[in-house]
Order: C-alpha cells, then structure tokens, then sequence
C-alpha cells in the first residue's frame, strides 16, 4: 500500500535519533521505487486529460487522484529527506566531537555517508586554515577550571605543552592545563576525572 514504506523510514528515524544504526538501504531503494512508480502513474492520468487527444473524462476524480498521488510522493519525499538530514547532523556532530569516524561505526555507514564524511573533514581544515591560532573545535562554554586532571585511556607517547613536554602513558593520571589536553579529551585517548 502507497505509503507504508515512508512510514516505515519516518518511524526508524524517529527510533534512532540518539545513535546511529546500520543504513537502510533496502527500505531508501523500496521507496525511491515506489515513488518513481507514483510519478509514472501521474504522467499516465496528465495524458488522460490532455484536451489534445479529444477524450471526455470526469476531471473531478482525475484530479482527485493527481492531488492523492501527488501528496503521497510529496510525502515520500520528506521521508527520505528526513531519513538523510538526521544521518548527517549526526556524522557532523560526529566530526566535531571526535574529529574522525570510530571504527565499530563504519559498517554502519553507506559509501555516500563515508564520502560525506571525508570531504566535511576538507571543507572545514580549508576553512580553518588561516584561522591557524583558533581552536574552533574547542568547547564554546568557557571552562570552570584552568587546570584539570586526566587519565590517559590510550598510549599517547611524549606530548608537547605549552611549558615543556609530557609523557602520557596507559592508565597514568596528569594534572594538566585544560587547554593543552582538551583535543585528546575529543578523540576519546584522555579522560577527564572529576
């Protein structure tokens, strides 16, 4: 039945609007099909209303049914869009957070999603490049503490602060200066304790 299948898409983006699941690729070609299969049908009523062709038909239910078609691939539309416009909001907060995809999200994503992904991560480093003294990914609300203490989740090796070098090793704890180590929070290698 026209319809089932964007009300289908509409309800699993409803579902997964905190996380990311596996791209529904079968459901997106189901309904592009669909919605190709309702324009073919459209162009099929046009042409029995074309006054050219001499045929006396009730225009009334025509245009009835060119107004429910036409409301449905409409519908079926903002489905898909909404279906889409989640997924990327998701994969740039995603860029923002963390800088990069993680590697149990991958499967998850289609080709166009990673390809997405990738050039964002070109457009915004071309953005950012004379801007060399901003951190733009650095939170927006002003910290509560100039120093903060970290536990290193990852091996990090020797990195270099702003007075001197640090060795962060697995399982060590550091009282650092937040603006130093705010980026390794990002990426998930620090964790801020307390």
């Amino acid at each position: 039945m026209l319809g089932d299948t964007a009300y289908k898409l509409a309800q699993e983006t409803k579902r997964t609007q905190a996380h990311l699941t596996a791209y529904n690729e079968s459901l997106v070609e189901q309904l592009c099909r669909e919605t190709r299969h309702i324009f073919a049908q459209l162009e099929a009523l046009l042409q029995k209303v074309n006054p050219a062709l001499g045929r006396s038909v009730d225009t009334r239910a025509v245009a009835a049914q060119l107004a429910a078609l036409h409301a449905t691939a409409k519908r079926n539309k903002r489905c898909l869009l909404a279906y889409h416009h989640l997924r990327l909001q998701f994969l740039k907060s995603l860029f923002w957070s963390v800088g990069k995809i993680p590697d149990e999200l991958k499967p998850q994503l289609s080709p166009q999603e990673q390809d997405f992904f990738s050039h964002y991560a070109v457009l915004v480093s071309q953005y950012k490049h004379p801007f060399v003294d901003i951190d733009l990914n650095a939170s927006e609300l002003p910290p509560r503490d100039l120093f903060i203490e970290v536990r290193v989740l990852k091996d990090c090796g020797e990195i270099q602060l702003e007075k001197g070098s640090l060795l962060l090793t697995r399982n060590s704890q550091h009282h650092v200066k937040r603006s130093d180590v705010e980026h390794l929070i990002s990426q998930g290698l620090l964790q801020h304790i307390g």
